[in-house]
């Protein structure tokens, strides 16, 4: 049995009731629970997760099965809550705490390797530079912030990219799932090597088969600007002219202050008719049930690798619209199964959206080459062997 620590971020309902947060947050990364779903299937695995935490003091810690979980406080000591942005202790010391709480859980574990999720977040990802010669090290590629086209003047961004960049260069192992991403680091370190795996999406979705459509298009994803809601958006404006009724429902979490300037603008078009911000939903299958009664999926994102959100829409049988970004364009290796747009062109997005509304035999053919892709090419027992496989390698 290997003994194995994923440093990772992430949390659910579940796990906020285990330690007991003083006040509930959001469910994210949730490749990351559906991963450790997984992992308690095998036997061969002893499994350690250590995972930052908002809303709890000191390490909290409980097992389930093959699996240990850590969750530690991250943020002001005692409080729980993130530092201010006008008070960065955190990025100013290097993650100094952090990396102390790590090491301790670390120590105790004493584990044959480390699987960091992530290099894009150094609140976490900073602390596996302390284990370089001690431990075997996979790292698995998420996302990366350098590829980011937004914000990026800002100092905490710039210091994110920063680490980021630092470890791909300092480091050789990569979990990663699409072509891109080879390309992308070999830029960076012509010694890396590389194990291909994807990460799982939600086992409910099987539950569930496409129902009549009762709307035109969905969009859930988290909802911020790098995943080009206020692109799609704009796409529904030009739409509108033609398609007076046009629907648009909306699914995902973000920043507050982001979703009412949002809502103003809706208000702004007059789209207050048209477009639906339904909010977060804890539970995969009250999401997959509303996009399952969608004509269309649109994902308009600047930046991804391989995101579930297509993945879950092609399992659905819904047709994709989406920007060719990164590795968005690896779905269609094997067969075209995800309309590409242009990056940023939202003419073309509302083109090729308003092309798959008025021909539903299109939409038909679509939909039986998406699921036929996922059936083929996203199977979470497969994906998770590979992983195993590449920590015996």
């Amino acid at each position: 049995m290997i003994k194995v620590v994923w440093l990772c971020h992430f949390t659910n309902s579940k796990v906020q009731q285990r330690i007991k947060v003083r006040n509930p947050i959001s469910a994210f990364a949730p490749w990351i629970t559906l991963s450790i779903e997984e992992i308690k299937k095998r036997i061969d695995i002893e499994l350690h997760v250590i995972s930052p935490h908002r809303w709890i003091s000191g390490i909290h810690s409980f097992s389930e099965g093959n699996v240990n979980y850590y969750f530690f406080n991250p943020g002001i000591p005692l409080y729980g809550r993130h530092w201010p942005g006008i008070f960065r202790f955190d990025y100013w010391t290097n993650f100094y705490f952090n990396r102390k709480k790590i090491r301790k859980i670390i120590q105790k574990i004493n584990p044959d390797l480390i699987n960091l999720h992530g290099v894009e977040n150094p609140y976490y990802s900073y602390a596996i530079l302390d284990y370089k010669d001690k431990y075997p090290i996979l790292i698995t590629i998420q996302g990366l912030k350098s590829l980011n086209v937004f914000n990026l003047d800002n100092w905490v961004i710039k210091k994110d990219i920063d680490v980021e960049q630092r470890l791909l260069k300092e480091f050789d192992e990569f979990g990663i799932r699409v072509k891109f991403l080879r390309e992308y680091i070999q830029g960076i370190n012509n010694q890396a090597k590389f194990y291909y795996f994807k990460y799982p999406f939600g086992s409910e979705i099987n539950l569930i088969e496409q129902m009549n459509s009762t709307y035109d298009c969905v969009f859930f994803a988290r909802i911020s600007k790098d995943k080009g809601i206020e692109d799609l958006i704009e796409a529904i404006k030009i739409l509108k002219i033609e398609v007076p009724n046009i629907k648009l429902k909306i699914v995902g979490d973000g920043d507050s202050e982001y979703i009412e300037l949002l809502k103003n603008r809706i208000i702004l078009y007059q789209l207050k008719e048209n477009i639906d911000i339904l909010g977060f939903f804890e539970n995969h299958s009250d999401v997959y049930k509303i996009v399952a009664q969608a004509k269309i999926s649109v994902l308009p994102t600047y930046n991804d690798i391989l995101p579930g959100t297509i993945i879950e829409s092609l399992r659905l049988g819904i047709p994709v619209v989406a920007y060719a970004a990164n590795g968005v364009v690896d779905f269609n290796v094997n067969r075209e199964v995800v309309k590409l747009v242009e990056l940023g062109n939202i003419k073309m997005l509302a083109e090729e959206i308003l092309i798959f509304l008025k021909n539903p035999e299109l939409r038909n053919v679509f939909s039986k080459l998406g699921k036929l892709e996922v059936n083929e090419n996203f199977n979470n027992g497969i994906e998770i062997a590979k992983l195993i496989d590449a920590y015996h390698d």
